[in-house]
């Protein structure tokens, strides 16, 4: 909650550990609310860091890994299980925003969004196609 409401955020929170365990819990836990959570908390932190990559003296710290990038483009993946469940919507819905905020602030950080992977995704979201 923090993070999603956090004006400034200073270097040691871009230093520590946090991201590694938004990607975690976004890609391993089982629970949708838990997923909602840290998709919207890794997506509000990777657009405070890409507001800070392109300022001349941006410090390394706010670099956003890939394994953050690759979180957020996997998140974009609508698929249905073999139970006929879909992905939840609220989840492919934050990484979108996530995609769609940093591309408008960051042309670093943007492009790094820029793969056939991620295209692939937001052309079947918008087609309503699942897998």
């Amino acid at each position: 909650m923090l993070i999603r409401h956090s004006t400034v955020i200073e270097n040691e929170v871009a230093e520590s550990e946090i991201c590694s365990q938004l990607v975690d819990v976004l890609m391993r836990d089982k629970n949708d609310k838990v997923r909602r959570k840290a998709v919207a908390a890794l997506g509000e932190f990777m657009f405070y860091a890409a507001t800070q990559l392109d300022d001349e003296q941006a410090d390394r710290c706010w670099d956003i890994r890939d394994e953050s990038i690759n979180a957020i483009i996997k998140s974009l993946k609508v698929e249905t299980s073999s139970q006929g469940e879909v992905s939840d919507e609220t989840v492919v819905f934050y990484a979108v925003k996530t995609l769609e905020n940093i591309t408008a602030q960051s042309n670093s950080a943007g492009g790094r969004f820029a793969t056939v992977e991620s295209a692939n995704y937001l052309l079947q979201i918008f087609l309503g196609l699942h897998t």
